[in-house]
């Protein structure tokens, strides 16, 4: 995940290859398997996402920004200008952009203790993310991703909780469906127990259950409508 300067739209203009591979933002990221953390050129932003991304780039300066980055999964920062070094990023050259490496542990899953867990704010942060543990996130298929640790506390995880997401704790003892509570504004937290856990989620929404059984549904009518005309006019 990377977070591209406000600039990008205005940096250059003209078509093909060239213009996709110097903005390098929204929906333009498919060919170079990119996942940004600004998608201001994408449509239907979700407003969280949105507010998130808005925050973002109203920090007063590369520094405050660049403290927020890493609990946001966000490994790299590119910018219009080198400008001076900046605590928390490294300078690792230039590719159209000068790029630079967030420094220390980035994660999309963090594991923290239960005072920090619980304090963690629905609403947009203010700072860095508390102390905390890096997870591992995998994603199985694009409607599936797990996270997995050790340990009580929160898990958060820095992807986005759109409608129609369902989450699941597997334990030692079973596995139970979870709802996630609201953090940074776009992300998601869920308390673990002691031991070895591991998070589940899937998109399942209802609409696509209900479009399933509808689809089902029409096929079978129309299978013994065409049937029906068959037997009535064997010679059809």
């Amino acid at each position: 995940r990377y977070l591209i300067s406000p600039l990008a739209l205005e940096s250059h203009s003209g078509a093909g290859v060239r213009d996709w591979k110097w903005r390098l933002y929204g929906m333009t990221n498919g060919p170079f398997r990119l996942r940004a953390a600004a998608n201001f050129g994408e449509p239907l932003v979700p407003r969280t996402n949105y507010a998130f991304m808005d925050m973002l780039y109203s920090q007063s300066s590369r520094a405050a920004v660049a403290r927020i980055l890493p609990g946001a999964g966000i490994g790299w920062l590119l910018t219009r200008e080198r400008g001076p070094d900046t605590p928390g990023l490294t300078y690792a050259g230039e590719v159209l952009w000068p790029v630079f490496k967030v420094s220390g542990a980035v994660s999309l899953a963090w594991l923290l203790d239960e005072s920090a867990g619980r304090g963690l704010p629905p609403g947009l942060p203010s700072g860095p993310l508390p102390a905390a543990q890096p997870l591992r996130l995998d994603w199985i298929r694009d409607d599936r991703y797990e996270v997995s640790g050790q340990g009580a506390g929160w898990a958060f995880i820095a992807e986005p909780a759109y409608p129609g997401w369902k989450a699941f704790l597997d334990t030692g003892s079973g596995c139970q469906a979870v709802s996630p509570l609201p953090a940074w504004g776009a992300f998601q937290k869920v308390p673990v127990p002691a031991g070895p856990w591991r998070l589940r989620f899937a998109y399942d929404p209802a609409s696509w259950r209900w479009g399933r059984l509808v689809t089902l549904l029409t096929l079978l009518g129309l299978g013994v409508y065409w049937y029906n005309l068959a037997i009535e006019d064997p010679g059809s």
